[in-house]
């Protein structure tokens, strides 16, 4: 049985997927596997491998560390593992469980998700039932569909059960310590953390780019190399470890502009985390394959240190290419609002490829709360901007010189 125990914080969520793995544990023919986007987020104080040890450490079952698996007298396992990475999945293609938890399954990607269940299986003379738990707070990028696939009775996943989660659930919290902390969050997170509320993903959502892009994909061939695009970089140099888990991302995002519709097409979105050398490295690259007619315009950051990289990148690493520095003002959902006006209005396409799915969710999630990655969506927000501000001189036949503007005449209204 599919279930999912999802809402407020502090309920118990995490000790309830520890406890459903330990349930057949005296069974030889048992395996289960507990899963969290990362490394990191699993081993932390207080997260799932930490709070099985406290459990396990005085017991007979015996923890391989090279493995990340506890091994049972009867000859069952709890193996924990992660989808940081492409490599990470591939862990499991051959691997069979008869448990599969997953904890905060709304910081993976619906597909990630998805591909779990491939590995739900048992042999034909088994009598161990098949379980797929899941549990997660209405927070992360994969909210959206989160909600769809278990909390909207319409849309609910046949078979599923959805527990809702409530932080009064659990009398061993100091409950009114934790709230007074939710207090401090942003206002759409403290709902969503202390109510579980998941209704306020859509009031609080400015996009939602899995309905308005769902006819808007088009081949790379529908891009005239002779229209005006942008390169826009949103610049990191955090590479992944132990105490980055999950870093913020080097992010590029390229479009173009159709004067003749008008609309804009997103052609491409590159994400890597790296060194700043490797990262530079990178950026020259991805630029010489863009080609000198291709404006690259990368996000500065207040003050000299700011100034210091755009002029590093201009000089050393860019030369002979034409480089913007810019220096956004203002809150993120504000400067998101023309692009996602546009999007609603029919005047976004993108080019159909591998990156457009962790594109649309990370669109779908965002808020303006910072408590999900959102260099995706600050590259569309600052590329719109850039191409909006690159207008020029239209002529076509028979007629006279008319200049066309992403939001002058004939350009891009506001929303419907």
């Amino acid at each position: 049985m599919e279930v999912f125990y999802g809402g407020s914080a502090g309920p118990g969520k995490s000790d309830a997927l520890l406890m459903a793995a330990l349930q057949y544990v005296d069974r030889r023919d048992y395996a289960a596997l507990l899963i969290r986007k990362d490394w990191g987020m699993l081993s932390m104080p207080g997260a799932l491998v930490p709070r099985m040890k406290d459990w396990l450490d005085q017991t007979d079952a015996h923890w391989a560390a090279g493995t990340h698996t506890w091994h049972f007298p009867s000859g069952a396992t709890i193996t924990f593992g992660h989808l940081q990475t492409p490599a990470a999945r591939a862990r499991y293609q051959s691997a069979e469980f008869q448990y599969v938890g997953i904890d905060e399954c709304t910081d993976l990607d619906e597909q990630s998700f998805s591909f779990l269940f491939s590995r739900l299986r048992r042999a034909a003379a088994s009598d161990v039932p098949l379980r797929f738990r899941s549990a997660s707070n209405p927070t992360g990028p994969g909210r959206v569909w989160a909600k769809r696939r278990y909390v909207d009775d319409a849309t609910r996943e046949h078979g599923a059960m959805f527990v809702p989660a409530h932080l009064r659930d659990n009398p061993h919290v100091d409950q009114d310590a934790y709230i007074e902390a939710l207090r401090k969050t942003h206002p759409i997170t403290y709902q969503r953390l202390l109510n579980g509320d998941w209704e306020i993903s859509e009031s609080g959502l400015l996009f939602r780019a899995s309905e308005w892009l769902a006819d808007h994909r088009v081949p790379a061939d529908a891009i005239d190399p002779t229209w005006p695009s942008v390169r826009y970089w949103d610049l990191a140099a955090t590479q992944a470890d132990a105490d980055h888990p999950d870093p913020d991302w080097t992010c590029g995002l390229r479009m173009h502009f159709d004067r003749a519709r008008p609309r804009v097409i997103i052609s491409d979105v590159t994400r890597f985390r790296c060194s700043s050398g490797e990262r530079d490295q990178r950026i020259r690259t991805i630029a010489e394959t863009d080609g000198h007619n291709t404006v690259i315009g990368i996000e500065q950051e207040p003050g000299s240190s700011g100034k210091s990289v755009i002029a590093h990148l201009t000089s050393d690493v860019l030369f002979g290419y034409t480089v913007r520095g810019d220096r956004p003002t203002g809150p993120k959902e504000v400067r998101a609002q023309n692009a996602a006006s546009a999007m609603q209005n029919g005047q976004v396409d993108i080019v159909a490829a591998g990156w457009n799915a962790e594109f649309i969710a990370e669109c779908d999630s965002f808020d303006g709360t910072g408590e999900t990655h959102d260099d995706q969506v600050d590259t569309l927000s600052g590329g719109f901007k850039m191409l909006t501000q690159m207008s020029a001189p239209v002529r076509t036949s028979g007629r006279r010189a008319a200049q066309a503007s992403l939001t002058g005449a004939g350009g891009f209204g506001g929303r419907r």
